[in-house]
């Protein structure tokens, strides 16, 4: 059995380890690569306003703008930001503040819908989902939305594995000439 002495220097020397540990943990996280370094994918297009067995136009993904869309929404990717023209909308999202890139194939809205469910004092849980453009390799437009619940039974907070709830695909339209 091992004297007091030396187990107060064994717990020392693992709080030493423990801190210097999450010194190293915070430092790594503190540290970010700028966003703008990022290539973005290219997803100029004229694509259907609406995909198919979709109720939701693609300004409600994009823009979160519920009014009647047109036929058709167009896309044009700049140096910094994504045009979105569609009848009388024309909005521009700003890359990063608005969007990120990754690898250079996706681009991630920074806006998160997220959806409440509260039963107190048993359930108290969210919803929250990321959306993810791409360009699938026929040209169209690919939304797949990731979904989390974050769960507080009792003030408990418990969170699932973040996993894909589902994919549209808006179909790209021919050039106008």
């Amino acid at each position: 059995m091992a004297s007091p002495i030396r187990q107060a220097q064994g717990c020392r020397a693992r709080l030493r380890f423990l801190v210097g540990l999450s010194a190293l943990a915070f430092v790594h996280g503190c540290a970010s690569v700028d966003p703008r370094a990022e290539a973005c994918p290219d997803l100029s297009g004229r694509y259907h306003s609406r995909a198919e067995q979709e109720t939701d136009s693609l300004l409600v993904y994009l823009l979160d703008n519920r009014a009647a869309a047109p036929n058709s929404v167009v896309l044009q990717s700049t140096a910094d930001g994504l045009l979105i023209s569609a009848g009388d909308t024309k909005q521009r999202l700003a890359h990063p503040e608005d969007y990120t890139c990754k690898q250079g194939a996706e681009l991630l809205l920074s806006r998160h819908p997220t959806t409440y469910l509260k039963l107190p004092p048993l359930i108290d849980q969210s919803v929250v989902r990321s959306y993810t453009f791409r360009r699938t390799p026929s040209g169209d437009l690919a939304l797949d939305i990731y979904a989390q619940s974050i769960g507080r039974p009792y003030g408990v907070k418990l969170s699932s594995p973040v996993k894909l709830e589902k994919t549209i695909v808006w179909k790209r339209l021919a050039s106008r000439s």
